[in-house]
């Protein structure tokens, strides 16, 4: 694995076992830090990938025989709004438009992304699940 988690607040670190949420030392959210970059024949293998955010997976933090679990997130287009940018003031501005994807929701990256290691940590669909999140998480 080319990859581990370090805490965004205290500097903990730790590995993918055992499905880790949030820092065991202050409650902050794991960030992730790669070793190194993905080899280059990576990169080109993209464009024979289906249009997902898992064709990126060599930028993920997957294990590497990881199945990812999808509805088909991501690759969603990037728009300008040229009418904007004068009163924005800047040349060039643009968005991202989330709705696109599955769920309509910029969050289905996100799911995605949690929802592949717990299928592998032993979670299956039509289980009830348990949400836990840090204070400062936004409720909705």
């Amino acid at each position: 694995m080319d990859w581990t988690l370090a805490c965004s607040e205290c500097d903990a670190t730790h590995d993918a076992s055992g499905l880790p949420t949030v820092c065991p030392s202050c409650g902050a959210p794991w960030l992730v830090r790669y070793a190194r970059t993905p080899d280059p024949k990576a990169k080109r293998a993209i464009a024979e990938r289906p249009w997902s955010m898992w064709r990126y997976r060599e930028w993920l933090p997957l294990e590497p025989d990881a199945e990812p679990v999808t509805l088909g997130e991501g690759a969603t287009p990037l728009l300008r709004l040229h009418r904007l940018e004068g009163p924005a003031g800047v040349r060039e501005l643009w968005v991202k438009d989330e709705g696109k994807n599955p769920t309509g929701a910029f969050k289905a990256r996100g799911g995605a992304a949690a929802a592949t290691p717990a299928r592998a940590g032993g979670a299956r669909a039509g289980t009830r699940p348990c949400v836990f999140y840090t204070a400062p998480s936004p409720p909705d």
